[in-house]
């Protein structure tokens, strides 16, 4: 019983504090608010045009990762991967690799377990966090 009011006591210290917080001074941006211009544009498109834009077209380990269907190792390269490439794409308006970004997400999706379950189970249980990560 103790243990039950202590956490009641401490629920009301803490709605109590946060009724007192100032307004924040800065609001947070909505996505696209902000867009790459200049310098840090061309190092992005260099970044799309080479390795990160082509990574799974050639490199095994993300080509044919069993993260999408293949028989490489289901570690956490294509997931990895996927955290660069997305943001990428998308902060570029660069077509080609929105359309990537859809086909591989789509093929892990396509592969969901019925219990819900995305990935393979070999051991790579913390890898899935890395795509709920990126599905958010």
């Amino acid at each position: 019983m103790g243990l039950f009011f202590a956490s009641i006591t401490g629920t009301k210290k803490l709605r109590t504090e946060m009724s007192e917080l100032k307004e924040l001074a800065l609001r947070p941006m909505p996505l696209g608010a902000i867009e790459p211009r200049g310098w840090l544009q061309q190092q992005l498109k260099i970044q799309a045009d080479g390795l990160s834009g082509h990574l799974d077209e050639f490199w095994p380990d993300v080509r044919d990762s069993a993260w999408f269907g293949g028989d490489a190792d289901s570690w956490e390269r294509a997931p990895y991967w996927l955290d660069g490439i997305i943001p990428l794409a998308f902060l570029l308006g660069d077509e080609r690799l929105i359309e990537k970004v859809h086909q591989r997400v789509d093929q892990i999706l396509d592969r969901q377990g019925e219990d819900g379950w995305l990935g393979t189970r070999q051991g790579n249980e913390g890898h899935s966090l890395i795509l709920v990560m990126l599905l958010t």
